[in-house]
């Protein structure tokens, strides 16, 4: 008798009065009738409204994918570009590299005296000073007192 143990009964979540129908109970039987003359009409109206809108929805489905379609080609063409000015980029940054390497083996920025440099004189013979005359404290005070009257 030793050898008549029985397995313990496992616990579930299963719960069989879930699954079963939930109006379960007693239902009258529905005659089928042929519908009316204004059903039929209502019937086929809303028909074809769902035809329209189901062509409604795709012309817009095609047209979004026409818009995705060129979205994506103009994403192509700025990868297309970058690609093209990223040596350009990487040029210039070389030329400013070879710039401040040769800066830095002269020495860092030369001094070089005024006689070194030629800056360009224009010839001009007829040498005219204009003077713009600062206001005076006494015509500043004249001024806010004009201003003060205007307003």
């Amino acid at each position: 008798m030793v050898g008549l143990v029985k397995p313990s009964i496992k616990e579930t979540d299963y719960k069989p009065w879930l699954h079963n129908a939930q109006n379960a109970g007693i239902t009258k039987k529905q005659k089928v009738k042929p519908l009316k003359r204004q059903q039929k009409v209502r019937q086929q109206r809303a028909v074809e409204k769902a035809d329209a809108v189901v062509d409604k929805l795709e012309r817009k489905v095609a047209d979004s994918k026409a818009r995705s379609k060129r979205i994506q080609s103009r994403a192509k063409a700025w990868e297309e570009l970058n690609a093209m000015s990223a040596p350009v980029k990487k040029t210039a940054a070389e030329e400013i590299a070879a710039e401040a390497a040769v800066l830095g083996a002269e020495g860092g920025r030369e001094e070089r005296d005024m006689e070194d440099v030629a800056v360009p004189v224009p010839e001009t013979t007829d040498v005219s000073v204009d003077f713009v005359a600062t206001p005076t404290a006494a015509t500043a005070t004249e001024i806010e007192a004009e201003v003060d009257e205007v307003t």
